[in-house]
């Protein structure tokens, strides 16, 4: 298994990853244009977040967390909330 940075050619892969884990929520339902604007967002811009993704040997992913990036007043430093961690 290999820890990689998502890349916009993973994005219709993450947006199925989405799909299963909003569709065990109720209070999310699965909105794919939505999903996918917004994880274009984090991979384009490192200054949002990063996605981390997890491939078997074939590259096909079988994971995947978003660490968005915002400013912790307690620390009055940088920190990253951990978000969509789906396996």
């Amino acid at each position: 298994m290999n820890i990689t940075t998502a890349k916009t050619s993973d994005i219709p892969a993450l947006c199925e990853l989405l799909t299963v884990l909003f569709s065990q929520e109720a209070e999310f339902m699965p909105d794919r244009e939505a999903q996918r604007r917004g994880l274009d967002r984090i991979v384009r811009d490192p200054e949002i977040g990063h996605i981390l993704v997890a491939r078997d040997d074939g590259e096909k992913i079988l994971a995947m967390v978003n660490l968005l990036y915002t400013v912790s007043t307690a620390l009055g430093a940088r920190v990253a909330l951990l978000e969509d961690m789906i396996v």
